[in-house]
């Protein structure tokens, strides 16, 4: 849509929408956007379909290149539309998909996010308990789909003792926190725990498990030669949990706050909260990431880069209603005495 304001009346800004393309995808259940190319989405299906050929191969979710989608004009309207499904199709329509081997229920998708650093990689949370890796500019053919590739995959939880997947296990989001280089359970002093030789494949990330009250942080995925195009696998930094929390779910978000400008006497990197709010009760938590500058010595001449270490400290609130779901925002207060000061902005959808 191309939404845009028409008119004001006594009832507040009236605005209208255009269509601009539509896409008929029966399995998708959600849209996640290129952080910086809009021409570039993700739609996540409702359930990992399965293809019908005999090797159990499932599609979670399709990537869409809107520049280069097959489209028809609109029957009525004219505006263009682009059927997307799960059958065989010729390579070069503009989709690619996300197909793995498995029981479409354990191998589904519950979250999404590309990185910042190459745009071709994507991280993918899971409800068989694992986060995997993705390459969009190497295609495989599984039952004659056209699919991403799947360069590694990584166990969030431990492996269940009784050989079944638990619900604990399923992971619920992942997120990519573009500000910072690194992260090292290292003390704030000292220089970076980059691996000679290696360079970073994506920035750390975050997954949240066990109904948003657990959130864990990760290294990056390295890799180790410049030839090579498997990374290698990152490691738990910290692990937060909310203790005897509520059965219900929380939603979990996370802000981050630029760093002090260079030059700076006393610079300061960038300040990050995870925003874990109760979906019944009300309650909230902002939850403070610990970070440093650190040198990168391997990186000549030697630079400064943001490292995340930890969580350092947790501020407790809550709202009068239940939040269903909330985006943090950010932006800087105008009130007295706070003038310059960065708020921490909820957009929240609330029982009322």
């Amino acid at each position: 849509w191309k939404v845009k304001e028409s008119s004001s009346n006594g009832n507040g800004i009236e605005c209208t929408g255009e269509k601009v393309m539509e896409i008929r995808c029966p399995p998708a259940a959600r849209i996640i956007w290129h952080p910086s190319i809009p021409s570039q989405i993700i739609l996540l299906h409702r359930l990992a379909a399965a293809t019908g050929g005999g090797l159990d191969a499932v599609v979670g979710a399709t990537h869409i290149d809107l520049l280069k989608l097959k489209t028809a004009p609109h029957e009525e309207e004219g505006h263009p539309v682009g059927i997307c499904n799960s059958e065989p199709v010729v390579g070069g329509d503009g989709t690619l998909k996300f197909v793995l081997q498995g029981d479409p229920q354990r191998m589904g998708m519950n979250d999404l996010c590309w990185s910042r650093i190459d745009s071709r990689h994507v991280l993918t949370a899971h409800n068989d308990g694992y986060v995997r890796l993705w390459n969009l500019g190497y295609a495989n053919s599984h039952d004659g789909l056209d699919s991403a590739t799947c360069l590694v995959e990584v166990r969030v939880g431990p492996e269940p003792s009784t050989g079944d997947d638990d619900d604990d296990d399923v992971v619920e989001r992942c997120m990519f926190l573009p500000s910072y280089n690194n992260a090292s359970i290292r003390p704030a002093d000292g220089h970076s725990t980059h691996p000679a030789g290696a360079s970073y494949m994506t920035n750390p990330f975050l997954t949240v498990t066990k109904k948003g009250s657990e959130v864990t942080l990760w290294s990056p995925f390295l890799t180790t030669t410049t030839s090579s195009s498997t990374p290698s696998l990152p490691t738990k930094v910290r692990v937060f949990q909310i203790a005897n929390a509520s059965p219900h779910r929380y939603d979990v978000s996370f802000i981050t706050f630029p760093p002090t400008p260079m030059p700076h006497p006393d610079p300061k990197p960038p300040t990050t909260y995870v925003v874990l709010a109760n979906d019944t009760d009300g309650s909230i938590y902002a939850l403070h990431l610990a970070t440093t500058f650190r040198d990168e010595p391997s990186v000549l001449p030697t630079k400064r880069i943001a490292v995340v270490h930890g969580f350092d400290y947790l501020v407790p609130f809550r709202a009068v209603h239940p939040i269903y779901s909330c985006t943090a925002a950010s932006s800087v207060s105008t009130d007295t005495g706070a003038v310059g000061l960065h708020n921490i902005d909820l957009y929240c959808v609330q029982s009322k």
